[in-house]
């Protein structure tokens, strides 16, 4: 009889430690979907960017947290545009080249990024390699946003 017992009362422990193990995972598996990616994509960022409230006017400024361009992606002025519904024209990255709204520290520079095109006739940005950081748009007179990046 003591025997039976004796296992009883294993069986017993052994059910409350899978309730309480079962419970545990519950728990981390509830707070690792709650959890944020600390990074967001860079066209998401972007096309929020551009359509927000906040830069509704020439003059307007929008920034955003950091965001992350995977390796190989590919951003076009043209479809950046199109996801806001305004004209490719009006849509432009940072270059060495660009108008002065785009300071010195916030530009797509190589080795990270490859542009081609030119401001205001369709432009096309690659990610060579995966790179974090802030992205910026600015709003200027000619109603043209010109997207700023500066690396982290």
């Amino acid at each position: 009889m003591l025997n039976e017992r004796g296992q009883a009362f294993d069986a017993f422990k052994l059910l409350i430690a899978a309730v309480v193990a079962a419970a545990i995972l519950a728990v981390i598996y509830a707070i690792i979907i709650q959890v944020q990616p600390p990074f967001q994509q860079a066209a998401q960022t972007i096309t929020k960017g551009i359509s927000s409230e906040n830069i509704a006017g020439a003059g307007s400024y929008y920034g955003d947290g950091k965001v992350k361009f995977n390796k190989g992606r590919v951003l076009s002025s043209s479809g950046l545009a199109g996801a806001v519904g305004i004209n490719e024209k009006n849509v432009c990255f940072c270059t060495s080249t660009n108008p002065p709204e785009c300071p010195s520290d916030s530009i797509f520079t190589e080795p990270d990024f490859t542009v081609t095109g030119t401001c205001g006739n369709g432009q096309t940005l690659k990610a060579n390699e995966e790179v974090y950081g802030n992205v910026w748009i600015y709003r200027n007179n000619d109603n043209r946003y010109m997207i700023g990046f500066q690396k982290s």
